[in-house]
């Protein structure tokens, strides 16, 4: 198939990621799939794709998969994603603080992803690279002398925390929340700026931090991401401002127009 877009990182297909998964080679996939609720009346977000394991089966490679689901119906995809064959390793829980309320519904402040890897694959995740930055003074004596403490930090003693900072958790928060000195230990990414928002014309775009970081942890230096919902390419912004190549599929192609304009918007200092 002859790609809609091409760059030396970045390809993009416009058509049914189920028709051309099987024509690519990949190390990780990291997408935002349909939740499956109709989200605004979007006929694409209820057709129950994401709840076929046959898909997620034609996402099958050497690493792990990463997934973005809704808190009302990720139960469902990861079912889907387990039974294509994969291991469901942890679930991301990306907090935020801006959500707002609809109807009598409580406020939603996560959204949750989830951590995938083929059930025969030995890929692991790439710890180091992803470490979240801190000043914080450890203690606990000498370094591995605690069961909680080894591998946890760099460094000895009382050291002043490290230049590679702590071990990546499975909660994201946002600015808001990563106010206090306990939340202050993870990763954290706000939603999509207005500006990020205004100029994007996907109703569900996800900020390219949060997608650098997500790659940066499952995708090593010089592999490939394919991400078979690209929207509006969020995932291969990301990927090709860390250095990483990218393959997306989008089957509407107004949003395959809005991932090339990003694109060509060359490489964002992060």
């Amino acid at each position: 198939m002859t790609p809609y877009y091409s760059d030396e990182a970045v390809t993009i297909y416009h058509g049914d990621c189920r028709e051309i998964l099987p024509t690519l080679t990949f190390d990780a996939v990291v997408t935002d799939p349909p939740y499956e609720i109709g989200y605004e009346g979007n006929r694409w977000d209820k057709t129950g794709i994401a709840f076929d394991p046959s898909l997620w089966s034609l996402c099958l490679g050497s690493g792990h998969l990463l997934a973005f689901g809704s808190p009302r119906t990720h139960h469902r995809l990861m079912v889907a994603i387990e039974d294509a064959g994969f291991d469901i390793r942890d679930v991301i829980c990306w907090l935020y603080a801006s959500g707002m309320p609809k109807g009598a519904n409580l406020k939603p402040a996560y959204e949750p992803v989830i951590v995938a890897r083929p059930s025969d694959s030995t890929a692991v995740l790439q710890i180091e690279a992803s470490r979240v930055p801190t000043t914080d003074r450890f203690g606990g004596g000498k370094a591995g002398t605690s069961g909680f403490a080894q591998g946890y930090t760099k460094g000895d003693g009382w050291a002043a925390g490290s230049d590679e900072g702590r071990w990546p958790a499975n909660v994201i928060t946002d600015a808001a929340i990563n106010g206090s000195e306990e939340w202050g230990r993870y990763f954290y990414c706000p939603k999509p700026s207005r500006q990020e928002r205004r100029d994007n014309p996907h109703p569900t775009v996800k900020p390219v931090d949060l997608l650098s970081y997500l790659v940066g942890l499952v995708a090593a230096p010089g592999s490939t991401v394919v991400d078979p919902f690209m929207g509006s390419g969020t995932t291969l912004r990301a990927a090709k401002d860390l250095g990483r190549r990218a393959v997306g599929i989008e089957i509407e192609e107004r949003y395959c127009e809005a991932a090339v304009a990003r694109l060509a918007q060359g490489v964002l200092t992060l």
